[in-house]
């Protein structure tokens, strides 16, 4: 990950969606502009979490989208807790849970249903995945929230931790997930102006 070393990014779009991207591979002639300085820089802010175990810290890591909860194979429905420092604040039902940046609003939990956010602001969204009951929405915490995934699972089952889609880690019954903003930001590269609303209406039109 680029974002400890405070390395640019600068995305480019070889897939179909491409919201955090900022050049399509038919614009890769604009890759010049980096030795001309006509570019400017964004912080984007990330998410920090971390599994405890028994009351240890069991793994830990970081996600500049989402670190998202899911259901193992056992084909049943993921209860799940969300707690804001000592508040309870509300229980899913259903495959699990997303906890997302503004960056990854546009991505998983997009497809979720949560909202569209603009990724220059600070906050920090959880969407139900496959809710069960129409009663369960996402809910946009601010940036400061401290929260705490607590998966209700029963012995003998587990679920999945994803950060960013890519790596996993089996949760097991007990484990809690505290998931927090991170220090370090994701510095991406911007050379258009206003390009994640021009991409927006773009992408969104395109689904």
């Amino acid at each position: 990950m680029s974002a400890p070393q405070g390395v640019p990014v600068l995305g480019i779009n070889r897939g179909t969606t491409g919201f955090l991207t900022e050049l399509e591979v038919g614009e890769l002639q604009q890759l010049r502009r980096l030795f001309t300085g006509e570019y400017t820089l964004e912080q984007r802010m990330m998410l920090e979490f971390t599994i405890l175990r028994d009351g240890k810290r069991y793994h830990r890591g970081l996600a500049l989208n989402d670190v998202t909860v899911q259901r193992g194979i056992v084909p049943r429905l993921l209860t799940t807790d969300v707690h804001n420092g000592d508040l309870m604040i509300t229980r899913f039902r259903g495959d699990g849970v997303i906890v997302a940046t503004p960056t990854g609003s546009t991505g998983y939990a997009l497809s979720a249903g949560g909202p569209v956010i603009d990724p220059r602001t600070n906050c920090i969204e959880v969407a139900p995945i496959c809710a069960h009951s129409l009663a369960n929405r996402s809910i946009v915490f601010g940036s400061n929230a401290k929260l705490t995934i607590l998966p209700r699972l029963e012995e003998g089952r587990s679920a999945h931790l994803f950060n960013d889609g890519a790596s996993s880690v089996l949760i097991h019954h007990g484990d809690t997930i505290a998931v927090q903003r991170a220090r370090q930001k994701t510095t991406v590269v911007r050379m258009k102006p206003d390009s994640f609303y021009s991409t927006m209406r773009i992408k969104l039109r395109e689904f």
